[in-house]
């Protein structure tokens, strides 16, 4: 199970007005996160999505909207041993993909999140992210707010209030 992988995510994250109609035609996974250690530049976290079981790190570069992720793929066994050194509430979601470039999902968040639902949009370059205008569907950029990534929902008992 040795599948590694290193790379820059550059990604704005937004609320969803409404979705889209096609959503139902979409593939969806569902995603199951755990945080092992969150500080305010470093997220380290386990994750199941599907039948997959993931270790990743992320660090916030130079810009706000860009991060150095690196991710591991670890086994069943591995993942329930790291569980027990998570903090926090776990994340769960359903995640829509709806185009490949830019790369866009949405999570569809569960259990004490369910009313919360948000649009991330991932580019190649940080100038792609700049010029890139939200679609009809998409809310408030809220990229720099704390519940706009999964570590700062972990403490929340409820969907933010927006």
């Amino acid at each position: 199970m040795n599948i590694f992988s290193n790379f820059q995510e550059i990604e704005r994250k937004f609320l969803v007005k409404t979705f889209p109609s096609e959503i139902s035609l979409m593939e969806s996974v569902r995603c199951e996160r755990y945080y092992l250690f969150v500080d305010n530049y470093i997220e380290l976290r386990i994750q199941r999505k599907g039948d997959l079981c993931e270790l990743e790190r992320k660090v916030v570069a130079d810009h706000a909207w860009v991060r150095d992720s690196f991710k591991a793929q670890i086994s069943e066994k591995e993942f329930t041993a790291l569980l027990k050194s998570s903090i926090g509430n776990s994340i769960v979601f359903q995640k829509y993909s709806i185009s490949v470039l830019p790369k866009i999902a949405i999570k569809k968040y569960e259990d004490r999140l369910h009313d919360f639902t948000l649009a991330e949009v991932e580019f190649e370059t940080l100038e792609d992210a700049m010029k890139f205008t939200p679609l009809e569907w998409m809310g408030e950029d809220v990229s720099h707010e704390a519940y706009a990534r999964d570590s700062g929902l972990i403490y929340l008992s409820a969907p933010p209030s927006l």
